[in-house]
């Protein structure tokens, strides 16, 4: 018994559609469930230098850096610069970053974000301040991941003092 035609080409739809969701979710690919810790948003302390290691994991995941504007004004600058320095992920969740900018009045506005790859690498990133740095305020960094923490994984990663640059 032959199969027809218009039969074979649907049964290649499903089975490739199969294929694409068990990949997707394979992979992570699918909606984040965001890990977040707890505490309070822990504030960075500007004296400690430009040099200085600032930690987050998963029990304190955000920073709050005051910006630095060095006299100009905060729409002057087109870039967050946030160094990644140290990575400790031995399990090697997928690691984001979220960064935003939270006005003195509290208003939030999102910057963007960016990911490490390999999830274990630290680096230099920039985000664009897209004219959204108004006035005082500060800029927040938060890390997160698609993947189920468990209490004995050791993921840690260490900032240096983010900066505002111009490219």
């Amino acid at each position: 018994m032959m199969a027809l035609p218009g039969k074979a080409a649907l049964r290649r739809a499903i089975w490739r559609t199969g294929l694409l969701v068990v990949v997707s979710s394979a992979c992570g690919c699918g909606t984040p469930q965001w890990v977040r810790g707890a505490e309070e948003i822990r504030p960075v302390d500007a004296a400690q230098g430009d040099d200085a290691l600032y930690h987050l994991d998963f029990r304190n995941p955000s920073i709050q850096q005051a910006i630095e504007t060095h006299g100009a004004s905060p729409q002057a600058y087109r870039f967050v610069q946030i160094e990644v320095a140290e990575v400790t992920n031995p399990k090697k969740h997928p690691l984001s970053f979220e960064v935003r900018f939270q006005a003195k009045d509290g208003v939030i506005n999102f910057l963007g974000s960016f990911s490490l790859y390999p999830s274990d690498n630290p680096g230099k990133f920039i985000v664009p301040t897209q004219g959204r740095l108004r006035g005082e305020g500060a800029i927040v960094l938060s890390m997160a991941t698609p993947d189920t923490i468990g209490d004995q994984d050791t993921t840690r990663v260490a900032i240096k003092k983010m900066r505002l640059v111009n490219g």
